[in-house]
């Protein structure tokens, strides 16, 4: 028998919260109080575990890859120089504060950023900055892929995304590589800065391009069918860009691959209020309790009917704000074919339980913010554009579907920071 919603209450003094309704009694509908939320100053940073360790921002604006890597700064307070807007919120300036180290005593250290004069999107002026912070000592020489030496070094170390930064061979002894030793591959007598952590993107050429795509392919395990996983917050800024990303691949590859979104829930957030929080604390979202609703929605739809999941979630992520999404989503689930009362009867019964098997899972991927995203069990660790997801991918595939073969845009996020609580 459907379970009657809740209705809205009064505003209760504070000794009668502490009287909140215990589990056993009926589950009801999470109902929103008058909600305060947050502004993503929640971090920049984004959440691969495998990088989280060093994920302290290198890019200023926030750590970069489409969702993964970072250096650690030390001893800085690096504020964010730019706004992310969506349709449904701005996120402004965050700072992020540093462990403090005193005096840095390195020898010299040659570093080599190898561009293109053609490319108006190759600003390396912020990498460049922070890594005359992170290695005082740095010696940085601009070279040109159109010169001579610019060549000899495409082909030395085998460059195929610029801009490029080259660390001498001396970058281990520099008191700070340890802690960043994770964004650099060796290659040869030098250290390259992965292209995943620069904010990289331009291809030196198609052939370049190709080159890039096979030996990606050639370091990916190979399965019969896929798993992408995505860990997400239905109105943090940087999962609907993610998400954005990963729509057109999951509709492109339809059920040859599987392609799984899930939530970022915590537990006790912003003191486990109800502004937040359902269940005594133990189940929230960052962004308040209209988030937690649209995330158990989608949940919802994506159990019942996840034939017509990225078509709705598309739609609330283009048209539908926080302020309005307790209208909004139902003109969304028109659009998209939904069955409303199905989702409405599964957010009342069932609502609880799907977000307290999320929160689990968050637990099992040590899970932190939002985006999170897994190939294979394995983070991902590419770009969030919605070629680069396909190709990881396909590349992942044992014998590859003829879907593979279709270009998606290649366009990156404004950003790739993520929100974390």
């Amino acid at each position: 028998m459907a379970r009657k919603r809740a209705t809205k209450k009064k505003e209760e003094k504070p000794e009668e919260k502490e009287t909140k309704a215990k589990k056993g009694k009926p589950r009801k509908e999470i109902k929103e109080e008058k909600s305060e939320v947050m502004s993503d100053s929640e971090s920049l940073i984004s959440f691969d575990t495998n990088t989280i360790l060093v994920a302290a921002v290198f890019f200023v604006l926030g750590f970069l890859v489409a969702g993964a890597i970072g250096f650690n700064l030390i001893g800085e307070k690096i504020i964010s120089s730019k706004n992310i807007t969506t349709s449904t919120e701005t996120t402004t300036s965050t700072e992020t504060t540093i462990e403090t180290t005193t005096t840095i005593n390195d020898e010299p250290l040659s570093v080599i950023v190898l561009n293109d004069r053609n490319c108006s999107a190759c600003d390396p002026s912020n990498i460049m900055s922070i890594t005359r912070r992170i290695f005082p000592s740095s010696n940085i020489t601009m070279v040109d892929i159109s010169s001579d030496e610019g060549k000899a070094l495409l082909e030395k170390y085998e460059i195929f995304i610029l801009p490029a930064y080259i660390f001498g061979s001396n970058l281990p002894s520099m008191q700070n590589y340890q802690r960043n030793a994770p964004v650099f591959e060796k290659r040869g007598d030098a250290y390259i800065l992965k292209p995943e952590a620069s904010g990289a993107d331009h291809y030196v050429s198609e052939e370049a391009k190709q080159k890039a795509l096979e030996k990606l392919c050639s370091d990916i395990e190979k399965v019969e069918k896929p798993n992408f996983k995505i860990f997400y917050m239905s109105f943090c800024p940087y999962g609907i860009q993610a998400m954005k990303a990963v729509g057109p691949v999951a509709n492109l590859l339809g059920d040859k691959a599987e392609i799984e979104p899930h939530f970022v829930i915590y537990e006790n957030y912003a003191g486990g209020g109800p502004n937040y929080c359902v269940e005594n604390g133990q189940l929230c979202s960052m962004h308040g309790i209209k988030e937690l609703n649209e995330d158990i929605r989608q949940a919802c739809i994506w159990k019942y009917e996840n034939d017509k999941f990225w078509d709705y979630t598309m739609c609330v992520m283009n048209d539908c704000s926080l302020n309005n999404i307790d209208t909004c989503w139902e003109t969304c689930a028109d659009k998209a074919g939904v069955d409303k009362s199905r989702i409405k009867e599964c957010q009342t019964d069932e609502g609880v339980d799907l977000m307290a098997a999320e929160k689990n899972l968050n637990k099992k991927y040590s899970v932190s913010g939002s985006p999170t995203m897994f190939l294979n069990e394995k983070p991902y660790s590419g770009r969030r554009t919605s070629e680069d997801i396909k190709n990881y991918i396909c590349c992942s595939f044992k014998d590859k579907p003829e879907e593979c073969n279709t270009s998606l845009s290649s366009s990156a996020a404004t950003s790739s920071g993520g929100c974390s609580g």
